[in-house]
Parts: C-alpha cells; structure tokens; sequence
C-alpha cells in the first residue's frame, strides 16, 4: 500500500516537473520568436532610416549643387555728391568690389575745386576701391585769391584809380616835361616812364616831305621806326646835318609826325634826334613815354595820368 502511494507520488512529482520542463520550453521558444521577430523589426526599420537618410543626403546635395549653380547676386551701392555750394553733381552708383569713376568736378565762382573729402576726412581717389556702403562726400574749395578796389575805384593791374576833378594849366606837370621844340598839340611826357618802341617788320606807303616837296614812299623799318623816301644826298655826314638815315648809301627822311610807331596806348614815342625836354634831360634812343595832359588837379593828393586826374592807391590781394 505504501509502496503504490510512493510511487504514484512520484510519478506526480515526475508529470509536473514535465510540464514544467514543457512550459519552459514552450515559452523560450515564443520568447526567441518575439525577440527574433523583433530584431526583423529593427532591422527593418533601420534600413528605412538608411534609405531615407540616402534620400535626404541626395535632396542636400542637389539643394547644394543648385545653390552652386545659382547666379552671385551683384551688390551695388551709391556715392551722394554734396557740391557745398558749387554745380550740381549727380549721384553714381557702383558695385561692390569695383574701382569707381568720379563725375566731372563741380565749379564755383571764385572758387577752385580741390577735392572731394569722405565722412572720415579722407580724400576720395578716383579708381580706387572703397567699402561696400553706401555714402556722401563732400567737396572741398579754395578761394582764388584777386586784386580789388573800394567802391568808385577802378582796378588798373594792381593799383586802384579814383577820377578827381582837374582845371587846364599853361605848364606841364611836375616831372613830366614838354618837347623842345614844342609839339603841335604842347603835350607833355613823363620821362621816368619809359617803353620800348614795337620794332616794326614792315611800313606802310605813306606821304612825306623831301625838301619842301611832297612824296609818297614806301618805307622800311629799323630800330622800330619807319623811314620814307631819298633825300638824294650821297654821303652820310650831309644826310647828319639835314637830319636824313643813311641806309643802302641812300639819305632816307624819318616820319616824325607823332605818330604812334609800335608804342602802348597812351603812350608816344619821342626821336632823340628831335627832342630835348629839358636841360638836363637829354634823351638818348628812341622810345615810348606816357602822354600827360596840362592839366592841374583840384585835390592835392591826386596824381596825373593819362588824360586826367586820379586818386591812386594799392589794390588789396585776398
């Protein structure tokens, strides 16, 4: 009795450790099932990954390449004049990177340009380079510097000329002298001023006297004076004593009419030959003197020139 009871106590210890060795079983291999089906997931899942990841690098690089391709855009920026008083200059606009081309300077009256200064105090080079932005420069000028006179002066050269009333008078100024023998029309010259005489490459035909009798003659220059026709003497001491130019071993009379031979205006010209003016002003060689008038001035410090009566004094320079 003991002996059935042992064994059929044994035989269900032996049936259950069977099924628990069966459930074992049975549950490691639906583990290994889940667990191999699980690493097909994965596997699966990261070749998607993959895939998509060699799709998006393609993407990227045809993004990249067309971003290659793709024109540089070209900047361009602007420079503003600002004249500063002078012409007006139109702006320019130039791209970035590029040597620029100034416009033509402005101009201002009584003014030089000098240059166009930048926002730094920079001057502005033509074909230079600048940073690309936009900017105005400004131009800089320099006052050209004149001669000028107080109101109701004229300016002469540097000196300015006020007329002042004048009388006439039987004598010539003081310092200026009248021709001896006196001249038709008893002008005086102020021998301190003196111009050379204009040489002449040529004279005109023109009428003259030859021993009281009238010719026309051409004449011919020399030593800035004109001379005309033959006195149809044959030596030149007797062509001296009738005051005769001894020239091609001919005795040729000299115009001495007062005409004005090559001598500024209001200026003569006086012959050394014909002239003295005073004792002790003997003149030697032709030249040009000024012409003054007998005149007087009714102001004291007034000067004589010309033909009348001027208050002089220094221009000013600025």
């Amino acid at each position: 009795m003991n002996k059935k009871v042992v064994l059929i106590t044994l035989c269900a210890i032996l049936g259950v450790i069977c099924l628990i060795l069966i459930g074992f079983k049975i549950g490691q291999s639906i583990s290994n099932k889940n667990s191999s089906g699980d690493k097909t997931v994965e596997k699966e899942e990261k070749k998607e990954e993959k895939i998509e990841e060699k799709e998006e690098g393609k993407e990227e690089e045809k993004e990249k390449k067309e971003e290659d391709n793709k024109p540089e855009e070209v900047k361009k920026v602007t420079i503003t004049f600002d004249s500063n008083g002078g012409s007006n200059v139109a702006s320019i606009e130039y791209t970035c990177g590029e040597k620029i081309s100034l416009p033509k300077e402005p101009t201002q009256e009584g003014y030089t340009f000098k240059y166009w200064e930048k926002d730094d105090g920079t001057v502005l080079i033509d074909k230079s380079i600048l940073e690309c932005k936009d900017r105005t420069v400004r131009a800089i000028w320099e006052k050209i510097k004149s001669y000028h006179c107080p109101e109701g002066y004229t300016l002469k050269e540097k000196e300015c000329y006020k007329p002042v009333a004048s009388y006439p008078s039987d004598e010539c100024p003081e310092g200026t002298y009248e021709a001896i023998p006196p001249a038709e029309n008893k002008l005086c010259y102020d021998l301190d001023d003196s111009k050379k005489v204009k040489s002449f490459d040529k004279c005109n035909a023109r009428e003259v006297e030859v021993r009281g009798e009238k010719v026309v003659a051409e004449g011919y220059a020399e030593n800035g004076q004109c001379y005309y026709g033959d006195l149809k003497i044959d030596n030149s001491s007797e062509c001296s004593k009738e005051k005769g130019y001894w020239k091609d071993n001919k005795c040729w009379v000299e115009k001495r009419d007062g005409v004005n031979f090559g001598c500024p205006e209001g200026y003569k010209i006086v012959f050394d030959t014909y002239y003295m003016f005073h004792i002790h002003k003997t003149l030697y060689g032709s030249a040009c003197y000024p012409i003054v008038p007998k005149i007087k001035c009714e102001d004291s410090n007034a000067v004589i020139k010309e033909n009348g009566c001027y208050l002089i004094k220094p221009a000013e320079y600025y």
